[in-house]
């Protein structure tokens, strides 16, 4: 296993490298207009993580580590857009990690608000849906990784012209552009800001929804809050004869002076066929983030936290603690229980973004080691990140 010393030095040597190329790859515009208003540019998420286990638990059939340490890139996303005076864009995004990212056209108007048509993120879990690049920590809480429906391929409509409220509207149907998740899924969110500034937010939000599987399959599980791992410490396995499955949200956050808090409760109710008892899950997360250099901790737009604009010629840097809860165990399906502590520090320096996060997870009637005994992974963690765009 490698130590912990070794992962700071390999940060310590990847962090100037990207520095020193930020200037080379930010000093070139990323958008470009011409006097008719007409818009293109691109932006992109690039992200090269660094995972380091201890504690590690023994798979009992093999005698084997269940965790592997790890660097490799996480994130490799690019997106492509253009954007007319007349309110029309056009997207195309692609994540060489992963797959295709968002790809629509938009229409937006200030009277009839914004239409969408295209691969866009699902509406219930508020971290995923603010994206990757803006995370206080490496990987989002642990029910938003289970409970999540990701990218579908569908329509919405967002509105944010009464004060003080945000509505918005989801249909999806068929499968994403990787052919996953065949199906069709409605679902609603609703946002109420009573306060609401540069520097000062408050947001409460809503959010349901209801898939129906057209393979008539459901699977709920989560990996430990750690980056670069396939091993889930929670995992229901597949559970067929799934007709439908029901999600719900609720969201708070805040954001005052130099201090940052985020909390979601998300719970789950997949409906079975074939005298299959209704199975239910539910996890939450509460996090605080502490701007020590003073800056104000975020930016917010349509209800999303986005990243922070350091006021400081030397960055930013972000104390953060996290708590998240997750139960995928309900009757005859006993996928588990866990929870996770979190820190973080966090520094930010024009488009670029190291985090450090250290984890203390701990797992109950895991299925992963067959119910053998609790799991206590401790994870340390790093990301060196460039992001760039709108």
């Amino acid at each position: 296993m490698k130590s912990k010393l070794v992962c700071v030095g390999l940060l310590a040597c990847c962090t100037p490298a990207l520095a020193a190329q930020a200037p080379n790859l930010f000093g070139v515009p990323t958008e470009y207009g011409l006097p008719s208003g007409f818009k293109f540019g691109a932006e992109g998420v690039y992200q090269y993580d660094f995972n380091d286990f201890s504690n590690d638990a023994i798979d009992p059939t093999n005698g084997s580590p269940l965790f592997d340490d790890a660097h490799a890139w996480d994130r490799k996303e690019l997106d492509l857009y253009a954007k007319w005076s007349n309110g029309f864009e056009i997207d195309a995004g692609y994540d060489w990690n992963r797959s295709w990212t968002d790809n629509y056209i938009e229409y937006s108007s200030k009277k009839f608000g914004d239409f969408r048509v295209g691969q866009m993120r699902a509406q219930v879990g508020w971290e995923p849906m603010e994206g990757a690049q803006t995370w206080t920590f490496l990987t989002p809480g642990l029910p938003d990784k289970a409970i999540f429906e990701d990218r579908r391929a569908g329509a919405d409509w967002s509105y944010g012209g009464l004060r003080h409220w945000l509505f918005q509207v989801q249909y999806f149907w068929g499968s994403n552009l990787d052919g996953k998740f065949p199906g069709h899924t409605t679902s609603a969110r609703v946002v109420f800001n009573p306060v609401k500034s540069k520097k000062e937010v408050v947001h409460i939000g809503v959010a349901v929804s209801r898939e129906h599987p057209s393979d008539h399959m459901a699977h709920f599980h989560a990996t430990p809050e750690a980056s670069l791992t396939k091993t889930y410490l929670v995992d229901t396995q597949p559970l067929p004869f799934t007709n439908a499955i029901d999600r719900g949200g609720l969201e708070l956050g805040f954001m005052g002076g130099p201090f940052y808090a985020q909390g979601e409760y998300l719970a789950l109710a997949a409906h079975r066929d074939n005298g299959l008892p209704e199975f239910r899950g539910h996890g939450f997360y509460v996090l605080g983030a502490w701007m020590l250099t003073g800056d104000t901790p975020r930016t917010y737009k349509d209800g999303e936290f986005d990243l922070p604009k350091p006021t400081h010629k030397y960055g930013a840097l972000e104390l953060a603690a996290r708590y998240s809860e997750l139960d995928l165990s309900d009757g005859i399906v006993q996928g588990g229980r866990e929870h996770d502590w979190t820190i973080g520090l966090n520094w930010y320096f024009k488009n670029l973004k190291v985090m450090g996060d250290y984890v203390w997870a701990h797992a109950n009637h895991s299925p992963v080691n067959f119910y053998v005994a609790s799991i206590d992974p401790r994870i340390f963690e790093v990301r060196a990140q460039i992001s760039f765009g709108p």
